[in-house]
């Protein structure tokens, strides 16, 4: 497939979480280290590596800081798109302000503190939206949760409290394709700009 007929969406307009401010400051989420090198830094090393030519990157908090450390890294590798959203509200309100600049039929979102293994494009390639999921993870309240049934998404529940772990569980780690942008946009469109909207809420008009 094309890479041109996808778009790569990088969120990353979010501070870190309290407990991580207590070791690397007040910085954006995608700009914890890792081994000395910013965590986007290896999402975008990964992308290039599939072929991906250009990037959008949703940037916010502390927003001149990110998008000179990126330029400065990559401005001469791959094409860059900044796009200024809110970053106080949740990821999904980023996803919806994204996609006014969005022309591609295709979308990937990855998280910018988001490790990625996966073959992206081997996947793309399959043609079918999908969500990158684990069983290794603690204390369900922390996660978006999902349930399986054939081998699509079933159930989803969104860092709820008093539900217990158990083996048909498995946690979104941060990736999410959608295989038709006409469609998500419709379901985005459904939602008021002044709803504070996560991305498992997307998932589930979508699915």
């Amino acid at each position: 497939m094309n890479t041109e007929n996808v778009k790569v969406l990088i969120l990353s307009a979010g501070k870190i979480e309290r407990e991580l401010e207590k070791i690397f400051g007040s910085i954006p989420s995608g700009l914890i280290p890792l081994n000395g090198k910013p965590v986007i830094f290896r999402t975008i090393d990964k992308l290039l590596d599939e072929g991906f030519k250009k990037i959008s990157i949703t940037v916010g908090y502390k927003k001149e800081i990110i998008q000179e450390i990126i330029s400065k890294q990559y401005k001469k590798k791959v094409e860059l798109e900044f796009i200024l959203t809110e970053f106080n509200k949740p990821p999904g309100n980023s996803i919806k302000t994204a996609m006014n600049y969005c022309k591609e039929e295709k979308l990937l979102i990855i998280l910018g503190d988001t490790l990625i293994d996966n073959n992206l494009m081997k996947l793309i390639n399959k043609k079918n939206s999908f969500v990158l999921i684990s069983q290794r993870f603690e204390k369900p309240e922390n996660w978006c949760i999902i349930t399986r049934k054939n081998e699509k998404l079933e159930k989803i529940f969104d860092k709820e409290k008093n539900l217990d772990k158990n083996e048909e569980q498995y946690a979104l780690v941060g990736v999410y394709y959608f295989e038709n942008t006409s469609s998500l946009k419709q379901i985005l469109d459904a939602f008021n700009e002044n709803d504070k909207l996560e991305i498992s809420s997307i998932i589930k008009k979508y699915k």
